[in-house]
């Protein structure tokens, strides 16, 4: 996370949002890329982003939505997925 984070700050300065799909669903090998793709259209198409379950001690000072639901305007998602095996991907969304 701390690599993550590091690189966010660097190449967002207007500190995005940051939420995490794992935290609800668990680890979901294969599938992952795919549900992080779904939740990220969700979130632009209802303007609404997914809280990070238990959340208690963030490592780091990145804009992270809490532990509750944010409404909030959105019209871009990025979805980044980094697997087992070095199967990384990632894809931008824009609100349609």
């Amino acid at each position: 996370m701390i690599v993550e984070s590091t690189l966010i700050k660097e190449f967002f300065p207007h500190a995005p949002y940051v939420n995490s799909t794992k935290s609800i669903l668990g680890h979901t090998i294969g599938a992952s890329g795919a549900f992080e793709v779904i939740a990220s259209a969700l979130s632009l198409q209802h303007q609404l982003l997914h809280p990070n379950l238990n959340l208690n001690n963030p490592m780091t000072d990145i804009n992270l939505v809490g532990r509750k639901s944010l409404a909030t305007p959105l019209n871009y998602a990025l979805s980044q997925s980094f697997a087992f095996g070095g199967h990384n991907s990632g894809i931008i969304l824009e609100r349609f």
